[in-house]
């Protein structure tokens, strides 16, 4: 797979799941551009109330 700038990913860092857009690539090491990085929230509850909730953090 070949990322490029502008590409959305996912990453992992201290434990948790975070979105963000390439700023840039140099070599083996990708920057993040701060402004576009969400924290990802998922939890699964099936059979209870909880299963129709959702969240949304940025």
């Amino acid at each position: 797979m070949n990322l490029t700038i502008g590409d959305r990913v996912l990453y992992r860092k201290n434990e948790l799941l975070y979105e963000g857009t390439i700023e840039s690539i140099q070599g083996d090491k990708i920057k993040i551009d701060d402004k576009t990085i969400k924290l990802i929230i998922v939890a699964i509850s099936k059979n209870t109330i909880a299963e129709r909730l959702s969240f949304k953090k940025e």
